[in-house]
Order: structure tokens, then C-alpha cells, then sequence
């Protein structure tokens, strides 16, 4: 949805729906964190940052699914600093922060 709102010229949108999920992602920096600290196992994809969420909240959804969705993690990631480098998001400090965090989770998990 996200890249198909920046392909059609919904940039607006798509910046609106990266932000949205910056702020998704930054509430839940801990998950990122135990798997990089090693705090936790990423063999079990519910101690993994979770995709699944409530849109309306920005609130995980407990439910379990079988897989770790790192696909989706990595979309954000291109996306978000696709619009970035564009100048169609500018980054705040503790998002740039945020955004750090990715590779190292993606190492952390071998991915």
C-alpha cells in the first residue's frame, strides 16, 4: 500500500503512512533492542518486532503468527529512507536514531 501510494504520486500519503509506522516502531524500540542485545531469542518470532497491529492504536496485536515478516521490516526501512533521501520526510534526530536500529536487528538475526 505504502510504495503503491509513492508509485501512483500519493506522496503525501505515503509519507503520512511512513510516519505513522515510525511512530509504531519506535513505541516497540525494545523489541528491536533485546534482539540485538541478545535479552532474547530470535528463533521465537513473538520476541521479534511485530507487524501485525491495530492501525487505529498503534497497539501490537497479540495473536501469534508463524513468521517473522522481516520482508516487511525491510520494506519500511527502503521506504521510509526512499522518501527521506527524496526530502519528502525529514527525519527527526531520534528517528534517524530509530532507523539504526534495523540493520543491526537485521544482523543480530542474521537475516
Amino acid at each position: 500500500m505504502r510504495h503503491a501510494l509513492y508509485v501512483s504520486g500519493r506522496v503525501r500519503g505515503a509519507a503520512q503512512t511512513m510516519s505513522a509506522l515510525m511512530q509504531f516502531f519506535a513505541r516497540h524500540r525494545h523489541r528491536f533492542e533485546d534482539i540485538i542485545q541478545g535479552r532474547v531469542t530470535s528463533d521465537d518470532p513473538m520476541f521479534r518486532p511485530h507487524v501485525p497491529f491495530n492501525g487505529a492504536t498503534l497497539q501490537e496485536s497479540r495473536e501469534t503468527w508463524a513468521h517473522a515478516q522481516n520482508d516487511a521490516l525491510g520494506i519500511f526501512l527502503w521506504m521510509y529512507c526512499t522518501l527521506a533521501c527524496e526530502g519528502i520526510l525529514k527525519p527527526r534526530p531520534h528517528e534517524v536514531e530509530m532507523l539504526t536500529r534495523f540493520p543491526r536487528y537485521f544482523e543480530a538475526i542474521r537475516y
